[in-house]
């Protein structure tokens, strides 16, 4: 399933108290909404009811406009760094090499550098994005 099938709702995602003001009361959070200019994601007191709730509310709204932002999910941007970590650690043994076989063998100069270039493809690839919509 890709981002543009899931169709979530366009951002940047944002939280709003739920206040409720009853017939001669005072008025009172009832909760808190997930809100976006497009539509409410969570609402009519979704977040609701223990300690953490605008802590929560907040969390899923920075996810959502993240999503937004990027066209991936929190996941997929996970996902990636782990994928640049593994290209980056690539690349720094590689340029040591390198470096190694240009002061000491340089007849293996030639595959360390094609290695070298073989890293640095790998981390192009993790820094690709998915074209938003």
């Amino acid at each position: 399933m890709t981002e543009q099938s899931r169709k979530w709702t366009r951002g940047p995602w944002r939280v709003e108290p739920d206040v409720r003001t009853p017939p001669n009361e005072p008025a009172y959070i009832a909760g808190y909404d997930v809100v976006s200019d497009h539509g409410t994601i969570i609402g009519n007191e979704g977040i609701c009811c223990g300690e953490h709730d605008e802590a929560n509310a907040a969390l899923i709204a920075e996810a959502g406009t993240v999503a937004n932002e990027t066209g991936l999910t929190p996941r997929q941007l996970a996902e990636r760094i782990v994928e640049l970590e593994a290209a980056l650690l690539g690349l720094e043994v590689t340029a040591n090499t390198l470096a190694y076989c240009y002061e000491r063998r340089p007849e293996n100069f030639a595959v360390a550098l094609r290695d070298l270039n073989e890293h640095a493809a790998l981390a192009r690839a993790a820094l690709r994005t998915e074209p938003r919509t």
